[in-house]
């Protein structure tokens, strides 16, 4: 295997984790809340838009992911970004 088919492989796996570890608990419990903004009221668009970011941005997303310390500030700023309401 090439180096790019090993990099492809590193970033989608990189990615639909951080998808599933990460945004869709977070997007499902601010939605849980009743908190209404773009992101929550359009989950499936904003999984996309979250899965093509991690994507682009896998190596500098590794960190945030696998160390537990990291992990958890990654959790809290992401509640922070999703939970804010829609100023009208």
């Amino acid at each position: 295997m090439s180096f790019i088919e090993l990099y492809i492989i590193f970033a989608l796996a990189t990615s639909i984790f951080a998808l599933i570890d990460v945004f869709i608990p977070l997007l499902s419990e601010v939605r849980g809340e009743g908190t209404a903004n773009v992101l929550t009221q359009n989950p499936l668009l904003s999984c996309c838009v979250y899965f093509c970011l991690a994507l682009i941005s896998a190596p500098l997303l590794i960190l945030p992911l696998v160390v537990p310390s990291m992990n958890v500030r990654f959790r809290e700023s992401m509640y922070k970004v999703i939970s804010e309401q829609e100023k009208i």
